[in-house]
């Protein structure tokens, strides 16, 4: 677990080191004085998928093997074990990321829909 843990620190050091997220204002309407009347500025970095595919296979890979780990111990006493309980944790949280992924991808460019 420290390990896992050290490694997504590290992947966010070196992602903060080498290619920060910076702020970006695009003016959308200016008025005929050329004073902008409606902005949008949103946080852009170049390479960000480089280090969010990592983070996020480490973290997909750490959901399949509590899941992995619930179902070895389904057969223990329930007098010792939780198990039940950690499945539905786990199983929400990957309901939550498969519900999730679909709505980032449609609101990326859309900053309207944020509000």
């Amino acid at each position: 677990m420290v390990c896992v843990v050290a490694v997504q620190v590290i992947i966010l050091l070196c992602w903060q080191l080498l290619d920060p997220m910076r702020w970006k204002r695009e003016i959308l309407f200016n008025d005929e004085n050329g004073f902008s009347t409606k902005s949008v500025g949103y946080c852009q970095s170049d390479s960000s998928l480089l280090f969010l595919g990592p983070l996020l296979a480490i973290d997909g890979l750490m959901l399949c093997y509590a899941l992995h780990l619930c179902f070895v111990t389904r057969n223990v006493p329930s007098d010792l074990q939780e198990g039940h309980w950690i499945t539905g944790a786990v199983l929400s949280i990957v309901q939550i990321l498969i519900i999730s992924i679909p709505i980032l991808i449609i609101t990326e460019n859309n900053n309207d829909a944020f509000y």
